[in-house]
């Protein structure tokens, strides 16, 4: 967030590039916001220990919560997918949010621009649990006049 305020005040940028820049700011904002609260409710740590508080809930409220975080994709030229769900989840509500975020945020950091990270979930009746995938998938155009960039990707 630093940098985009430290950016803005350099000025010599588009109106729509200060514009993109101020929506960021403001859905980190938000974003931060939600994470506060969500894990003052949520995760209690006393004496070292952490309780984890088991319940049963929409994985879209944190499939929500992390599409929020869209632009910080989009500012790399990452394409976030955020696929809706009806799974119901029985877990650790702010345990699954922190890994969800953290896997998106390792498939942002890595993905090149022209790619893609999209979080879905699959329900797996026959064995009754969910699998939630962050996958990132990356567009290689081969270039005429050099080496592929890529060479294990063939």
């Amino acid at each position: 967030m630093l940098n985009e305020v430290t950016r803005l005040c350099k000025g010599g940028e588009t109106e729509e590039v200060r514009k993109q820049r101020y929506q960021y700011i403001l859905e980190l904002v938000d974003v931060i916001e939600d994470y506060n609260s969500t894990l003052t409710r949520w995760i209690q740590m006393k004496q070292g220990m952490l309780n984890l508080r088991i319940e049963s809930f929409s994985l879209q409220q944190l499939f929500d919560i992390v599409e929020k975080g869209k632009t910080s994709f989009q500012m790399k030229g990452i394409r976030l997918v955020v696929k809706p769900t009806d799974a119901v989840l029985k877990a650790d509500r702010a345990l699954t949010l922190f890994m969800i975020n953290t896997i998106a945020d390792n498939a942002r950091k890595f993905t090149p621009a022209g790619g893609e990270v999209v979080v879905e979930a699959q329900v797996k009746a026959e064995d009754k649990y969910v699998e939630i995938s962050i996958t990132d998938i990356i567009r290689c155009y081969m270039l005429a006049s050099g080496p592929n960039p890529y060479p294990y990707w063939q």
